[in-house]
């Protein structure tokens, strides 16, 4: 079997993440239509190829990653965006930047360090709001 010719490997990988069908992409890449299915398939299969497909999908979902951050953005931002969407795009956001949220069993850790009789309505009232979080 002949050396994948390494311009036709790059051709073949690129065309192939953005159209998603290996074989227009093996055809784009210089491939005859008759065989262009069965040597995607082969090339779909070879490491060399395997290798660049990873590098090129990488390169494509980074260069989504602004598009995604202001869809986000906006999904947070919208009035009209439902209260359940929203949260979730604002948890989403918190999370992809480390902000993580106290557990309910953490913030009763740190607020019963009081007796209950020494809490606060409002630290209280905090606790009680908190999820169940398996208690």
């Amino acid at each position: 079997m002949p050396a994948l010719d390494p311009v036709k490997r790059k051709a073949f990988a690129q065309l192939y993440v953005s159209t998603g069908n290996a074989t227009k992409a093996a055809i784009g890449a210089g491939c005859p239509a008759g065989s262009a299915a069965v040597t995607a398939h082969r090339w779909l299969r070879n490491p060399a190829v395997l290798a660049l497909l990873r590098d090129e999908i990488d390169l494509y979902l980074r260069n989504l990653a602004p598009t995604a951050l202001k869809a986000l953005r906006h999904l947070v931002e919208c009035p009209d965006t439902p209260p359940q969407t929203r949260l979730a795009a604002a948890r989403d956001i918190l999370d992809r930047v480390g902000f993580v949220a106290p557990k309910r069993s953490e913030l009763v850790a740190t607020l019963t360090e009081k007796s209950v009789h020494q809490l606060s309505r409002a630290e209280l009232e905090r606790i009680a709001a908190q999820p169940a979080d398996g208690f």
